[in-house]
C-alpha cells in the first residue's frame, strides 16, 4: 500500500487588540503578520478588514485609531505597547500537542 505524507497542521495564537484612544505600538515576529481591523455591522455580524499593509518579519511600529484589530501568530512574537492606558491585549490558543506559539507583551516607554 502506498503511504501517503502527513499533513502537519501549526498551533496559533489569536491576539486581539482593544483600542480606547490612538495607540502606537511595537510588534517583533519571525513571520508575515496580518492585522485586521474587526468591526460589526448593522445585523450584528462580524467583519474583518485588512489594516495597512502586511508586516515583514522583524521589528514594526503601527499606529492605531480607536477600534478593535486581530492578529494570528505562529511562531514566538513580542508586541510593547507604548500607552498601556490606550489598549487592552487578549489572546486565545490554537493548541497542536507540541507546539505552543508564545507572545511576551511589555508595556510603557
Amino acid at each position: 500500500m502506498p503511504q501517503h505524507p502527513r499533513a502537519h497542521a501549526l498551533s496559533s495564537l489569536a491576539v486581539v487588540l482593544n483600542v480606547t484612544a490612538p495607540a502606537t505600538l511595537i510588534l517583533t515576529a519571525h513571520e508575515i503578520v496580518r492585522i485586521d481591523r474587526m468591526a460589526q455591522g448593522a445585523d450584528g455580524a462580524v467583519t474583518a478588514e485588512r489594516h495597512g499593509d502586511l508586516l515583514r518579519p522583524g521589528t514594526n511600529t503601527i499606529q492605531l485609531d480607536r477600534g478593535t484589530y486581530h492578529f494570528c501568530i505562529r511562531g514566538a512574537a513580542r508586541l510593547h505597547v507604548i500607552d498601556p492606558d490606550s489598549m487592552t491585549v487578549s489572546m486565545a490558543k490554537s493548541a497542536t500537542p507540541g507546539h505552543l506559539p508564545a507572545l511576551t507583551v511589555s508595556y510603557g516607554d
